[in-house]
């Protein structure tokens, strides 16, 4: 389905995984997706500025695009296009829409500078990439060094139809959000979607000014999907309740250059990635920071316990995840299964799409646990398929995020 500008709810922006060594990590792709969409987003944004666009060629960022597409069942996919020439731009775009994504992103190039030059750029990109390609329009000037104020939204909105929605970056950006709502109301500006980045960082109340929803990359998109439908629901305290308590590790994330490095750490602790590597040149984390973020998950956890990513030392040895899914730890003794958790006969993996060797390999598990969280143990008994959850069973296991296709070859 494209994208319209009826769009809303939580928008994820999702990182490119890499291995170790620079290649891109498609079995993490394929998770993070199935991950996306377990905790209940709406959509996931791809190769936008967190995705590590700019490092990619121009067939790795298809093949990204591409596998990021073919793997969501349930969301939408928009796609990131923003390239310094059009002929680049259009072949991404086209490429983009024909696998089935509902729309793709627009990043303005860092030389515009007058209004004039911010218009005219974007009627030439929209004609670049066809009228039948829904697009989104990126206002992100802390980063890109490009200010658009709510008039020349409005004009660009008016002169191109298939812009249906606007990535609200900017800080400060609540009146801008109040502005073009205002826009709305007298009749001089169409419905346009508006969904909010920068981390998430005032999501709060730019919820309550208008918004629509939220598209950033925070580690935690189930908190990004609570706010915004607490703010919906009315209920005021409970979202600013709950993003509070998340609110120090949103603020760690911001720091320049280094909030990539903590996000895919987190999602790496989360199990959702092998690697939290970035593409060179990129920034690493520090054991420092490794510390650090830990201690703000640890104070995190303490109102949202979808945040305690340590393994739990309960008698029976499981670990529970943020559905109420059960796995057990490698860290404790084997404990029987509970109730009505029933071994599953392997089955195919349909979820891969691209015809490549791992598409006949099938996934074994346990009932009631996330696809994304199946993983397979070494042993020579009869517990050969077991869930894991978290990195350190994982590195334990002998298996690091790995399809088996059968329990013999474990």
């Amino acid at each position: 389905m494209k994208l319209t500008a009826d769009a809303k709810g939580t928008f994820a922006i999702a990182p490119t995984p890499f291995h170790d060594d620079g290649r891109i990590d498609e079995r993490s792709i394929d998770r993070l997706t199935e991950f996306y969409e377990e905790v209940g987003c709406d959509g996931v944004t791809v190769l936008g500025i967190l995705g590590e666009a700019p490092k990619l060629d121009a067939a790795e960022a298809e093949q990204v695009a591409i596998r990021f597409v073919k793997r969501a069942k349930t969301m939408q996919v928009i796609v990131g296009v923003s390239a310094p020439g059009f002929a680049t731009m259009r072949a991404l775009a086209r490429a983009s829409m024909d696998a089935g994504a509902a729309g793709v992103m627009i990043a303005p190039p860092p030389s515009l500078r007058t209004d004039d030059q911010i218009v005219g750029y974007y009627k030439q990109a929209a004609e670049a990439i066809g009228p039948d390609v829904p697009w989104v329009l990126q206002d992100y000037p802390l980063t890109l060094s490009v200010v658009f104020t709510p008039a020349v939204i409005r004009k660009i909105v008016t002169d191109n139809p298939n812009c249906v929605m606007l990535k609200h970056e900017d800080w400060p950006g609540l009146e801008k959000i109040s502005t073009l709502r205002g826009f709305q109301k007298d009749g001089s500006l169409r419905p346009l979607s508006i969904l909010c980045g920068n981390g998430g960082l005032f999501l709060d109340f730019e919820m309550e000014r208008g918004a629509d929803g939220a598209m950033t990359g925070y580690a935690f998109p189930e908190l990004l999907i609570d706010v915004v439908r607490l703010s919906k629901e009315g209920k005021r305290d409970a979202a600013h309740d709950l993003f509070d308590a998340h609110l120090p590790l949103i603020r760690y994330e911001q720091q320049p250059g280094a909030g990539l490095a903590v996000r895919k750490y987190v999602l790496q602790k989360r199990g959702v990635i092998a690697s939290s590597a970035q593409r060179k040149p990129g920034a690493t984390i520090t054991p420092a920071a490794k510390a650090e973020v830990d201690y703000l998950l640890s104070r995190v956890a303490k109102t949202d316990k979808r945040a305690n990513l340590q393994p739990q030392s309960s008698a029976a040895g499981w670990l529970h995840g943020r559905d109420g899914s059960i796995a057990p730890s490698f860290d404790d003794p084997p404990a029987p299964r509970r109730r009505g958790c029933r071994r599953q006969e392997p089955r195919r993996n349909r979820g891969l799409h691209d015809g490549s060797p791992s598409s006949d390999r099938v996934q074994l598990g346990c009932a009631g646990v996330p696809r994304w969280q199946r993983r397979c143990r070494r042993s020579g008994d009869r517990q050969a398929s077991r869930p894991v959850f978290g990195q350190r069973g994982l590195e334990r296991s002998g298996l690091r995020f790995s399809y088996c296709r059968d329990p013999r070859d474990v």
